[in-house]
């Protein structure tokens, strides 16, 4: 005689329980991680653009508008970019960043930084802030907090 082996009904709705308690633990660390991906792939795609338009600048000896916080189809001469998932834009003063062909940025007598904040409920949210200097290039990306 052969004795049946499976789990009791007992032992199912523990186990059930036990990945019930893990899942609420894992999920505010998801959400924290999709917060900090949104804030670093909005940070890294605006340094690329300004890259990509200031190097369009040169050669093509032009002067090429980067307009922030607007989505539109891209041209020749003018870039659009738009921050991703909860991500704000929040230089509201600074909507624009030209080059002109020589690679500077236009009207621009000293560093611009265009600051990118999450949009947590927290009271210190996470920041990242693009350092560009008056000859068109990022000089370097700070990590921080934004007061909200």
């Amino acid at each position: 005689m052969h004795k049946l082996q499976g789990f009791t009904l007992v032992e199912l709705v523990i186990t059930i329980l036990v990945l019930a308690i893990l899942a609420t633990l894992a999920v505010p660390s998801f959400a924290n991680m999709l917060r900090k991906y949104n804030l670093e792939s909005s940070a890294m795609e605006l340094n690329m653009l300004l890259s990509e338009a200031r190097t369009t600048a040169v050669s093509t000896r032009k002067d090429v508008t980067v307009h922030l916080n607007q989505a539109a189809p891209n041209t020749a001469q003018k870039k659009y970019w738009m921050p991703k998932g909860k991500v704000s834009y929040q230089n509201h003063d600074v909507q624009e960043v030209t080059f002109k062909a020589s690679g500077q940025v236009q009207q621009l007598s000293g560093d611009l930084s265009l600051q990118l904040c999450d949009q947590a409920k927290s009271s210190a949210s996470l920041s990242m802030t693009l350092h560009l200097s008056r000859f068109g290039t990022v000089q370097h990306i700070e990590k921080g907090t934004c007061a909200s």
